[in-house]
């Protein structure tokens, strides 16, 4: 670890043990027990980890992408000369797709692999191999088939496919974004094994509550039969969904920041997140404001912005990245002053999961990642590079959300690789 970065740390958790001796005081004052919400830790792969059906140990996790869906896990993991698509379920490791693994209705096998999404123990995933071979594949129903690839017509464009970004999987649907040879864009959903691809909204589709015909998409998400995702048009950005069976907008360049001042300039990457009917996101506004927002409830409200004090410290936000809901809860990765770490929002409070000054098993922690796929009931899976230079994904599961369908003697069956 360099200087600076010791230096940083001291200072960040001087002042945190500083705020910590004062909730105490105060607690105590009160005659209230000091207690935190028990959180379960588990490893799920790490740079040690042999790689199952290949050898050696993964050194890479790209991206790095990781979903749950609950109950497990599933990645993308690198090793020497090899990658592949990974799914973890009872402590135990099983590769989906490797080098090894030949196309389906193609030539050859795959030589890259992007993000993949699980739902149900099932994996969807985005593939490449050689001769300009590029697809999203799914192993629902056993063996790896094809949902859809470069040889699949646009429904109501020109010509196929040319591209496609990560998809989001649910039950035997897909949803992604995808374009043609000239880029035109356009959020379509897809049934796994050859259930055709439908149109969600394309360059056709007119802008709800806007002007015009949406002109850009980014990465959409699926939940419950409902599409979520950040798109825009000419001089107008904005958050959309087919939540109740209509495209909508939740939120666009004309809504009043909750808690802020004035509207929404843009929304940030990463895109959204949707359980429930509720979408989660990063917004924008004037004067360097930042934050999530949900409309969990049905009204559009703020999660944590600038103005919000980072828990367990005395310092308030400065900076949000990534964020995932299911249910009432929505975590999301945010930073202040020589501290970043994951959180949880629920029930109109925030707790820390993890953060840059902890440690996962005697080692430091350096940086966290959490993806929009990345929160499922009790379950929340992240990244983090430790200052040895070492890499790893975890579960962390949260004892005081048990209720959600998980009981305590469940970890048993998880054991850390």
């Amino acid at each position: 670890m360099d200087e600076y970065r010791r230096l940083t740390r001291l200072v960040a958790r001087t002042r945190r043990s500083a705020a910590i001796l004062v909730c105490v005081a105060v607690l105590t004052v009160l005659g209230a027990p000091v207690s935190s919400a028990q959180i379960v830790f588990v490893k799920i792969v790490d740079t040690d980890t042999a790689i199952p059906g290949g050898t050696g140990t993964f050194t890479h996790f790209p991206g790095p992408y990781q979903s749950t869906d609950g109950q497990g896990a599933a990645f993308v993991g690198s090793g020497d000369s090899q990658t592949g698509v990974y799914v973890w379920k009872d402590g135990t490791l099983s590769v989906v797709a490797d080098l090894g693994t030949a196309i389906p209705g193609g030539s050859g096998n795959f030589t890259t692999y992007g993000p993949a999404s699980i739902d149900a123990g099932k994996v969807a995933f985005e593939g490449i191999g050689g001769f300009n071979q590029n697809g999203l594949y799914s192993n629902v129903g056993g063996g790896i088939v094809t949902a859809v690839d470069t040889g699949v017509a646009i429904p109501g464009g020109t010509g196929n496919f040319f591209g496609f970004s990560p998809p989001i999987l649910e039950g035997t649907t897909i949803v992604f974004k995808g374009w043609d040879s000239v880029l035109n864009e356009g959020v379509y959903t897809g049934g796994v094994g050859g259930g055709g691809v439908a149109v969600v909204a394309d360059e056709n589709t007119a802008i709800p509550l806007g002007t015009g015909n949406f002109t850009n998409f980014d990465l959409p998400f699926l939940e419950d039969g409902a599409v979520a995702f950040r798109a825009s048009g000419v001089s107008q950005k904005g958050i959309y969904s087919t939540v109740g069976g209509s495209l909508s907008m939740v939120a666009d360049t004309a809504t009043a920041i909750p808690g802020g001042v004035g509207n929404f300039t843009d929304f940030g990457v990463p895109p959204v997140s949707l359980d429930q009917g509720a979408v989660c996101f990063r917004g924008l506004g004037s004067s360097g404001q930042s934050g999530i927002y949900t409309n969990y409830g049905g009204s559009l409200r703020v999660v944590a912005d600038e103005n919000t004090t980072i828990p367990g410290d005395t310092i308030l936000f400065s900076g949000f990245d990534d964020s995932a809901i299911s249910g009432s809860r929505v975590a999301f990765r945010g930073s202040g002053p020589g501290v970043s770490g994951i959180y949880l929002w629920t029930n109109g409070s925030i707790m820390k999961i993890i953060d840059s000054l902890d440690s996962l098993e005697s080692k430091e922690v350096n940086s966290l990642y959490l993806r929009r796929a990345g929160l499922n009931g009790p379950m929340m899976v992240f990244y983090v590079t430790f200052d040895d230079g070492s890499r790893a994904i975890y579960a962390a599961i949260l004892a005081a959300i048990f209720a959600d369908g998980f009981e305590s003697g469940d970890l048993s069956r998880w054991s850390s690789n």
